[in-house]
């Protein structure tokens, strides 16, 4: 087969399909299943709290698509908050994937998730004097 053939896409038209588009909405449909299930095997691995916030967090993320133009707006209104999603996910990524107790999950999330909101601070400020 010649590239004639199959074109391959060009530099543009991938950015274009990353261009903050609104998603469609049944990708948070598809969403469900997967926070079901790793809402369930957290909450079996490491008790009943560890279950229901992952269900609060993986839930919460199912209706960005949804709800795609407010989030995006309150993204941009408050990019530390913005941000500090990350802190639940590397808790509950570390309690799923690895084999290490909730107290060392609490330690390394800490240890990735706090200097977060300094270093958005420090880059938003840097970003205002320049421009």
């Amino acid at each position: 087969m010649t590239t004639s053939e199959h074109p391959v896409p060009s530099a543009s038209s991938v950015r274009r399909a990353l261009d903050g588009r609104m998603p469609p909405w049944w990708l948070g449909l598809l969403l469900v299943p997967v926070d079901v299930y790793l809402a369930i095997s957290l909450g079996e691995k490491h008790g009943l709290a560890v279950g229901v916030l992952a269900a609060v967090v993986y839930g919460a993320l199912t209706f960005v698509p949804l709800f795609f133009e407010e989030v995006t707006a309150w993204s941009k209104a408050h990019p530390v908050l913005d941000g500090l999603v990350l802190v639940p996910l590397i808790f509950l990524a570390l309690a799923y994937l690895t084999p290490l107790s909730l107290a060392m999950c609490a330690a390394v999330t800490a240890a990735c998730g706090l200097p977060w909101p300094v270093v958005v601070t420090v880059l938003r400020r840097r970003r205002r004097r320049t421009g």
